[in-house]
């Protein structure tokens, strides 16, 4: 139970819609700088990473993998139910505030659970846990902070009266955030919909990095798209006339620039659910734009 174990970054059965009957995906993997011809590979073994959430030794050893056990088997489990609720539908998205609560907090999820934010925080661990403190007490001023320390840098502060709170701030800061109330409500009073593929030319893609950002977290038109299935995109934006403009799109261009924003942004695997995508099209765009922090701007696609 509190040993190391493999932690999925994207949950498995987000993946099941693209899986065939003993739930293996179609995967194109860019490796050494070359894109694989497509190979199947279990679901069990795709977005995932042995101990990525898991605590350092300084922590109990029962505790050790609470932020899977707790948090993100609530998150899983929530998001697949209402997941399976949008694969039947098409238009305006109709669920329960407590399901847009669920569904909010799994998109959040996928924009910031991944390896490189558990990097990121790790390696700028001052400056998380300075902006931390003062989120947490906003009268808090630097001069407040610097007393504290006297003449040691917040790291060595924190290192020596609080190792374990050092070397876990990049996992305690991906759970504060994955749950953080303000923005989870930003993303429950957008407006749903799911559009649903009406051209059989071809499906829709997915990847390791599946959620695609529309503008940034700054913009007043922040959005969200995210394929939920070879035949429906889910989509979430502050201004409606944005899904109009989607819209206006022919279905073959729909498809066409959902998947190439999927795949930009992947690490190095996309993943369908057969062979009617041409391997050229993932050679020129398979995480061409990978690198972009979940929480800065995008680059122009």
């Amino acid at each position: 139970m509190s040993s190391p174990k493999d932690h999925h970054y994207v949950p498995r059965s987000f993946f099941k819609p693209w899986a065939n009957k003993i739930l293996k995906v179609l995967v194109y993997e860019r490796k050494n700088g070359v894109v694989l011809p497509p190979y199947r590979q279990s679901t069990k073994s795709i977005c995932v990473q042995t101990g990525l959430y898991s605590y350092t030794t300084t922590v109990k050893e029962e505790q050790r993998n609470a932020i899977e056990q707790k948090l993100f088997s609530f998150v899983d489990t929530n998001g697949a139910n209402v997941l399976r609720k949008l694969l039947e539908q098409d238009g305006v998205v109709k669920l329960t505030n407590q399901d847009r609560y669920y569904f909010a907090v799994f998109l959040n999820s996928l924009r910031i659970r991944t390896p490189e934010s558990i990097r990121y925080n790790t390696q700028n661990t001052e400056k998380v846990l300075r902006e931390s403190l003062k989120q947490n007490d906003p009268k808090l001023q630097e001069k407040d902070i610097e007393e504290v320390l006297e003449g040691q840098t917040l790291a060595q502060w924190a290192e020596k009266n609080h190792p374990a709170v050092l070397e876990n701030t990049g996992h305690n800061l991906i759970a504060e955030f994955i749950i953080d109330e303000k923005f989870v409500t930003r993303i429950m009073d957008m407006y749903w919909v799911v559009v649903k593929r009406t051209s059989d030319i071809t499906n829709l893609l997915t990847s390791d990095r599946p959620l695609v950002l529309i503008g940034n977290l700054k913009d007043s038109n922040l959005g969200f798209a995210l394929a939920i299935s070879p035949e429906r995109v889910f989509i979430a934006t502050s201004r409606p006339e944005s899904i109009s403009g989607v819209l206006k799109f022919a279905p073959k261009k729909f498809i066409h620039e959902m998947n190439k924003s999927t795949i930009q942004q992947a690490k190095n695997k996309a993943f369908a659910i057969d062979k009617s995508h041409e391997l050229w099209f993932f050679e020129r765009r398979l995480g061409r734009l990978h690198g972009i922090l979940p929480w800065t701007e995008t680059e122009k696609r």
